[in-house]
């Protein structure tokens, strides 16, 4: 599984009942997927750089997620139907690397224990 940033813009005319449905949805999803939501964040209503299909506002939701890379387009394709969201971002995190330092300092550690 790879881990993933999942951003989405949603109309500001959605109300209540309509956000927490569109949520559960999307957790859904995930779970049916055998994923994992790692966290989760409602930025809240902000005022858009351009106006998205004819709107000035949208709520912003913010996920961070564990989830097989071929489950993915299920989400993308669900996302793409739903008519709440404006936008949306996938963005596949990259895994740390090792810095420089650190993969030296493991080397000196083997090559004096082989020395011993």
């Amino acid at each position: 599984m790879r881990i993933y940033e999942l951003t989405i813009v949603v109309s500001s005319k959605v109300n209540e009942k309509e956000k927490t449905t569109f949520l559960e949805k999307i957790k859904n999803l995930i779970e049916k997927s055998k994923g994992k939501i790692d966290s989760f964040k409602e930025w809240g209503k902000r005022t858009l750089a351009y106006p998205i299909k004819k709107e000035k506002e949208g709520v912003y939701f913010f996920w961070e997620i564990k989830i097989d890379e071929a489950k993915i387009q299920d989400l993308d394709r669900a996302l793409k139907l739903n008519e709440a969201v404006l936008r949306y971002l996938i963005i596949k995190k990259e895994e740390k690397k090792q810095s420089t330092k650190s993969k030296r300092q493991e080397s000196v550690k083997r090559d004096k224990k082989s020395n011993k």
